[in-house]
């Protein structure tokens, strides 16, 4: 019948956007570094709104700058960490240099628990040295590194539920 066909197209086109939320997860998942950390200066700069309004393509290495500023100014950070930070930091002056190296350098305020943060980090081969000082930093304050793939996204979990539901009906 014409329902028949118009619900498998539906389970299809379902399956096919699961499908591919998943797979986009996934890949997202291995190429960023996700950390867990309780409220402190390096969250407060990540989150920081500026009052000069930047390209969006700028935002990731004006955060990154941002936190680099901020581990060096951060107390809890022992002197080991912050002399590679401040070597970074006096060799990439300018944003735009930074621009190939920085992808992703965000963070936001847990939903349920505003006092956590997840924060988000993705940078070339080349800039892994000192991402490992970033996370030192971030590891001291109180932060954990998370492995593994991400949780499912809610539009996954929505669409499963649309899809069962679907595939229930008569």
């Amino acid at each position: 019948s014409e329902f028949q066909a118009v619900k498998g197209l539906s389970v299809c086109n379902s399956m096919l956007s699961l499908q591919t939320a998943r797979i986009s997860r996934l890949l997202y998942s291995q190429a960023v570094i996700t950390i867990f950390v309780p409220t402190c200066g390096l969250t407060d700069c990540l989150e920081r709104v500026s009052e000069e309004p930047l390209e969006p393509k700028l935002l990731p290495a004006q955060k990154w700058g941002d936190l680099q500023l901020a581990i060096v100014e951060d107390p809890l950070i022992p002197e080991e960490v912050k002399v590679h930070i401040r070597n970074h930091v006096s060799t990439t002056p300018h944003c735009e240099s930074l621009l190939p190296h920085v992808q992703v350098c965000q963070s936001q305020p847990f939903k349920r628990d505003p006092e956590m943060h997840k924060v988000q980090l993705r940078v070339s081969s080349d800039f892994h040295h000192i991402a490992s000082f970033v996370l030192k930093a971030f590891v001291i304050v109180g932060g954990t590194l998370q492995f593994g793939p991400a949780p499912r996204t809610s539009l996954e979990i929505q669409t499963q539920e649309a899809l069962d539901a679907v595939r229930s009906f008569r």
